[in-house]
């Protein structure tokens, strides 16, 4: 079984989930400008 996560492994498993939001959030933005560049 595996032991609950302490802060320090919270921290390090916190950081990758912010930086995949980040990365979707920038490519469908990126996407939307190249598909409907007349909105920008």
């Amino acid at each position: 079984m595996l032991a609950p996560a302490t802060g320090c492994e919270a921290t390090i498993m916190t950081e990758p989930i912010v930086a995949l939001v980040i990365a979707v959030a920038l490519g469908v933005y990126l996407l939307h400008t190249l598909l409907r560049p007349e909105k920008y």
